[in-house]
């Protein structure tokens, strides 16, 4: 096993940021794809510093938001690295690893936050890692406030974490309109609270609107 499953913090601090920027089916040069990390699985698992690698930071961020702990989020990439050394050379079969990856955390992530109730509530955990004005961070927690547990979720997962929505579909384990359902409920809802106006009905913007963060 190529990691010593300790440390997930330490390990996942210094990587790069995934979110919106992330590049599907991309990786830097010199680095394997996480498919074919998957694809290369032996009796332990894929390699898993390389899937750390890939995205660490993403699923240790995923965690915490949901957890509210940083040791809760910890355990809960454990259990999942646990769950991916368990598959060995079966992770050959998993056809879409990142969505797989989250999934199994989402699940993990949960049992953690059942352990260890935390003491902010989702909202704030949600918006704790927003740069900028301090006033601005706390309008948008105030919206995401008003938003229900499925349509954070889906916001933390695209927006913050940057899932599609084929990949959220399969996280929620919900087709991919309910996903979009969810996200464009959630977006009016933001908007509504900062008093975005919504374009006419009819009108060129409001025709070539596409669902964005």
């Amino acid at each position: 096993m190529a990691s010593d499953q300790s440390g997930i913090t330490g390990q996942a601090a210094d990587l790069p940021t995934g979110g919106s920027e992330r590049t599907s089916g991309s990786a830097p040069i010199g680095r394997p794809e996480l498919a074919d990390l998957f694809g290369q699985a032996g009796q332990e698992g894929p390699d898993l510093d390389g899937v750390l690698a890939h995205v660490g930071r993403e699923l240790l961020h995923y965690a915490k938001v949901v957890t509210g702990s940083e040791a809760a989020a910890d355990d809960a990439v454990q259990e999942l690295l646990v769950a991916l050394v368990r598959m060995g050379e079966r992770a050959r079969g998993i056809k879409d690893p990142r969505a797989w990856l989250f999934k199994v955390l989402r699940r993990c992530a949960h049992r953690q936050r059942r352990l260890r109730p935390a003491g902010e509530d989702f909202p704030q955990r949600l918006c704790a890692t927003v740069e900028g004005d301090p006033a601005q961070r706390l309008l948008l927690e105030e919206a995401c406030a008003r938003l229900n547990p499925e349509e954070q979720e889906t916001l933390l997962l695209h927006c913050w974490q940057g899932l599609t929505f084929d990949e959220l579909a399969k996280v929620l384990d919900v087709p991919r309109g309910t996903v979009l359902s969810r996200y464009r409920r959630a977006l009016q809802e933001l908007k509504a609270w900062f008093g975005v106006p919504e374009p006419e009905k009819g009108s060129q913007n409001e025709a070539s609107r596409t669902v964005s963060c």
